[in-house]
């Protein structure tokens, strides 16, 4: 369990992470909604989040309930590796599930980390930050900026950042901001509104050289990438994937 504040500026303990995986890699995400470990495309691969290894520079992706009111718990649904960090607010509870979708074709993985952010009661204001740091902060990217959100390229890797709705990632309602080395954004999300195009944003990452990123479609819920972004990509594609209940185009 975690409490808003508890752990800010320190290290979160290791027996506050859960696990997500899909059979090629894995990634720590803590009760306080921050993945703070993760590597792209195997277990052995150069880190993209490290934050449990260095707060300062290891770099990490958070999704969070804005404020210091919250508290949460982690749990999965049963028979399943999709993690639930779920926050209580005095204004509602919401979720943020967690998963890594396992492909039917091992040949063809895209090794994706899908987020998604529900509220089940109230009102919620959630913040957004992600802050790459590529093969263990040793790697420079550049970051661009376009219509549908944020490219992360460094030379192995690119992750892109994209939002099916444009008053969040886009437009002139745009919240999608640069901060330092990467960026941050917030939203808030009403009862019964995770299906919805309103909130919906993604992570979507790869390394150079592929082709077309396609869709996944796991326990009813549909997940896809523009075909375009970003423009060259390898064997090996990654994604993650916030609040992406909606093709992400």
């Amino acid at each position: 369990m975690a409490v808003a504040g508890e752990h800010e500026g320190d290290y979160l303990p290791i027996a506050e992470h859960g696990l997500v995986g899909d059979l090629h890699t894995v990634a720590l995400v803590g009760t306080n909604g921050t993945i703070d470990w993760y590597c792209c495309p195997s277990f052995d691969a150069p880190s993209v989040f490290g934050a449990i290894l260095d707060k300062d520079r290891g770099g990490f992706y958070s999704l969070r309930p804005t404020g210091d009111d919250w508290t949460s718990k982690q749990l999965y649904f049963p028979d399943t590796n999709v993690l639930i960090t779920r926050f209580y607010t005095h204004a509602g509870v919401g979720e943020v599930q967690d998963f890594m979708p396992v492909e039917a074709q091992p040949d063809m993985h895209r090794h994706r980390l899908l987020r998604r952010v529900m509220v089940v009661r109230g009102t919620m204001e959630f913040e957004l930050a992600v802050q790459p740091r590529f093969d263990y902060g040793r790697e420079e990217h550049e970051i661009e900026l376009h219509p549908h959100g944020v490219l992360f390229r460094a030379p192995s890797l690119s992750l892109a950042l994209e939002g099916a709705v444009a008053r969040v990632m886009g437009g002139s309602g745009r919240t999608l901001e640069r901060d330092a080395h990467g960026v941050r954004a917030r939203f808030s999300v009403d009862a019964g509104q995770s299906g919805t195009r309103k909130q919906c944003a993604g992570l979507w990452a790869s390394s150079p050289v592929h082709g077309r990123a396609g869709r996944a479609k796991t326990s009813g819920v549909s997940f896809g990438c523009a075909a375009d972004r970003p423009r060259a990509r390898r064997k090996s594609d990654c994604a993650v994937a916030v609040t992406a209940v909606n093709r992400l185009d």
